[in-house]
């Protein structure tokens, strides 16, 4: 059940409403984490940017849970699924497993030179300026898997592959 925390949120899932409301055709797709190595806003860039401009440890929750999915395999993903043309609904697309943002930090950090130690946990509650989210996010993603016909990837494994 979706309880969504932030105007943002909110906004979100008012907007899923009406487009499944205008057809009953229509596809929501929803998504988790979603970065690219192309985009400049995107978690991992923003975290190599910091580790970059300081010597200092980098700051990362460690009580926020979800699947950091790269926006290429996406991609990928969406193209079969329209041509699959499944009947219309809500669908969850995003890599498999569970990881906290520290530790996805820290394989962000490993991955481009920086050692794990420049990463420090902390928790939500410390960032005043944060939209409110839930702690941990797990989308089920069988009926995409069902339509695509394979399992989707695993978020470690996409992310060496990707990033």
């Amino acid at each position: 059940m979706c309880n969504p925390l932030s105007q943002y949120a909110q906004s979100k899932h008012a907007g899923e409403g009406a487009v499944l409301g205008a057809s009953e055709y229509n596809w929501v797709l929803r998504t988790s984490w979603l970065y690219s190595k192309k985009g400049s806003t995107n978690f991992p860039y923003r975290l190599v940017e910091r580790l970059r401009a300081t010597s200092d440890a980098v700051p990362v929750v460690t009580d926020l849970w979800g699947q950091p999915t790269p926006a290429e395999l996406l991609a990928r993903w969406i193209l079969e699924f329209v041509f699959r043309q499944p009947p219309g609904g809500i669908f969850h697309a995003a890599c498999s497993g569970l990881v906290s943002k520290h530790d996805w930090g820290v394989a962000v950090a490993r991955r481009h030179g920086f050692s794990s130690g420049r990463i420090s946990g902390t928790l939500q509650a410390c960032f005043s300026n944060l939209a409110p989210r839930p702690p941990s996010v797990e989308l089920n993603c069988s009926k995409i898997e069902l339509i695509l016909g394979e399992k989707l990837k695993s978020w470690d494994l996409a992310f060496r592959e990707f990033s």
